[in-house]
């Protein structure tokens, strides 16, 4: 439950930070994001992570 409830929440709310902050510098994020793909054993919590990323990189191409 602990782990649904965390992605759930990377979805909604890192998604809305992006979302309404577009020209944001979010580089440590990636970052984090990608250490943190190489350690977490949850496929939920992976695919939150790696959209988020995906959200993220296509934001910075669009710059």
């Amino acid at each position: 439950m602990g782990r649904r409830l965390l992605a759930y929440g990377v979805d909604i709310y890192f998604t809305k930070l992006v979302n309404t902050f577009p020209d944001g510098n979010y580089a440590v994020m990636l970052k984090k994001i990608q250490a943190l793909l190489g350690k977490i054993e949850s496929e939920i919590l992976k695919a939150s992570l790696k959209n988020l990323e995906v959200k993220i990189s296509a934001l910075q191409k669009d710059k």
